[in-house]
């Protein structure tokens, strides 16, 4: 038996996960910054959240490197690609992404960022 179940997220937006068990315990420890990564996790902002018109996802990135970005409804299903495979130099991006063209209906998607070895999720709500 477990007396406890905790979890947790940490700055780099790993999640580790631990129980306790008398004197038993493990703790997650996030793996170590690979040369794959490229994307500055803290740097992606969305704005306007929650957007009415076309929103703004914005980025940084170490190294040049692929860029892909989808966006997901909260059930995991697919509704947009963003951009698939794209080649984006280092430094700051800004990528406009227009609710209407992509159909969005007001509610709240996934925006997923993979960049290198690097994934970052973002909330971002619409209102129509």
């Amino acid at each position: 038996r477990y007396n406890a179940i905790s979890f947790a997220v940490g700055t780099k937006g790993y999640v580790g996960c631990g129980y306790s068990n008398l004197n038993d315990f493990w703790e997650f420890t996030p793996p170590p910054v690979g040369e794959n990564e490229i994307i500055e996790q803290q740097s992606v902002i969305v704005y306007p959240n929650p957007a009415n018109a076309p929103f703004n996802l914005e980025f940084e990135l170490i190294k040049s490197g692929i860029v892909d970005i989808r966006l997901f409804d909260l059930n995991g299903k697919l509704i947009s690609v963003i951009a698939s495979e794209k080649s984006f130099d280092k430094g700051k991006h800004t990528v406009q992404i227009n609710s209407a063209s992509h159909q969005l209906n007001s509610g709240t998607y996934n925006l997923i960022i993979r960049a290198g070895g690097s994934v970052v999720t973002k909330k971002v709500s619409v209102v129509n």
